[in-house]
């Protein structure tokens, strides 16, 4: 039930540029300790603001090779 909430959060604000690493986790089907330590090691890419990480939409679509829809 928590990834459909994540899900559904993520795509109802298309205007965004980034996603949150629940987000990402809930888009990707991971746990939340698997995509922080995706982020950690770099597979991932992720930027910072403060102590706030955050994943560039762009990037991920990238990342997976897939269209933005």
């Amino acid at each position: 039930m928590r990834e459909q909430h994540v899900t559904e959060e993520a795509e109802a604000k298309p205007g965004r540029l980034t996603l949150t690493v629940d987000e990402v986790a809930g888009l990707l089907g991971v746990s939340r300790s698997t995509a922080y330590e995706c982020i950690r090691t770099g597979e991932i890419p992720s930027v910072t603001f403060g102590r706030r990480i955050l994943v560039p939409k762009r990037w991920l679509d990238s990342l997976l090779n897939c269209e933005p829809g």
